[in-house]
């Protein structure tokens, strides 16, 4: 996600935020504007220590319940790729930062790609099955080239 990309998805999910009637508060903003930065799924524990890093207080506490809003509200897309913890990621509307992820089962590194051909395939699927695909994900597991060797 771009800088422009990210500026707009945190002010898209504080708008979202108050008009639910959940109130602004500088530690949910710095969560905000954490996730809409992230290229790829990162942990509430990765969130927390990255904003701890930063010397911005924010609870662990609070990263998790702005987790759970923004998961109810479907402005995060939530993975569980294994591993001790749930990862999000921002979502965004026009599904335009969609991609999937490999995930190393040694060092558990997430890496995001994209493949035309493999969304054309669910699309077909769909048409087989005479279902509407309505999101998706494809999580591939293995051993990353770091590890590998």
């Amino acid at each position: 996600m771009d800088r422009t990309q990210s500026a707009d998805w945190a002010g898209r999910a504080e708008a979202t935020l108050r008009e639910r009637g959940h109130k602004a508060s500088a530690p949910r903003s710095a969560v905000l504007a954490l996730i809409g930065r992230q290229e790829c799924v990162v942990s509430a524990q990765d969130i927390a220590d990255e904003l701890k890093r930063g010397r911005q207080k924010v609870g662990i506490a609070t990263v998790y319940r702005t987790l759970e809003i923004l998961e109810e509200l479907r402005l995060v897309q939530r993975l569980d790729l294994g591993g001790e913890s749930a990862r999000f990621e921002p979502a965004t509307p026009d599904g335009h930062h969609h991609h999937h992820h490999f995930v190393c089962r040694i060092c558990g590194r997430a890496i995001p790609f994209e493949d035309d051909s493999l969304e054309r395939v669910i699309d077909v699927l769909g048409k087989r099955l005479k279902a509407t695909v309505e999101e998706h994900d494809v999580i591939l597991k293995g051993v990353c080239p770091d590890c590998e060797g």
